[in-house]
């Protein structure tokens, strides 16, 4: 329960969280903030480069949502998108310090190894698989039994049941409404498996 409530409201805060470009000043390089001073770099304008980092932020955490939730095999295929998304981040990052787009590409791989374990991590914590899996389970379970239940069903007891509802039928303004429905109820409940 806590685990979905996490995960509902990560979801529903990304997109906001996508527009906190907004707050950067309009048509400028520098934003002096008594914390730090941004400066754009080779971007035009401090909110073109705030756009840019928010677009990397919001994929790398809806991807790394999918990856948590998931429960396929498959998730491991989710961490290719994930490292290039890093690298996209970095590169974006350098280019505005340096203006060059070369970057490390091992210090991406640490920085998206260390990311990724924090995410198996976290999956493995949440235990979306497990409790996946044995909701699946039960429902496999109740599945194959009610199938074993209309295999044992007897058409003969059908046929009885339909003769007795028939009779009940032809008695339906002769006996109280009350008693008629009861004897209905009676035969639907013998009727279900």
């Amino acid at each position: 329960m806590k685990r979905d409530l996490f995960v509902m409201v990560l979801i529903m805060a990304l997109p906001f969280l996508f527009y906190l470009y907004t707050i950067s000043p309009k048509n400028t390089k520098i934003w002096k903030t008594q914390f730090y001073t941004f400066n754009s770099g080779y971007f035009e304008t401090i909110d073109l480069y705030f756009w840019t980092l928010s677009i990397k932020f919001l994929t790398i955490g809806l991807l790394s949502i999918w990856f948590i939730s998931c429960l396929r095999k498959w998730k491991y295929v989710l961490v290719i998108p994930i490292c290039f998304e890093f690298y996209k981040l970095f590169v974006n990052i350098n280019y505005a310090e340096n203006g060059s787009q070369d970057i490390n590409l091992i210090k991406v791989l640490f920085i998206s190894a260390l990311f990724l374990a924090l995410l198996i991590v976290s999956s493995i914590k949440l235990q979306y698989v497990t409790q996946g899996n044995k909701i699946n389970n039960l429902i496999n379970e109740e599945i194959n039994n009610q199938l074993i239940k209309i295999s044992n069903f007897d058409s003969n007891d059908y046929k009885l049941i339909k003769k007795e509802l028939l009779v009940l039928k032809r008695q339906k303004g002769i006996i109280e409404r009350k008693e008629y429905l009861i004897k209905l109820i009676e035969l639907r409940d013998r009727l279900t498996v």
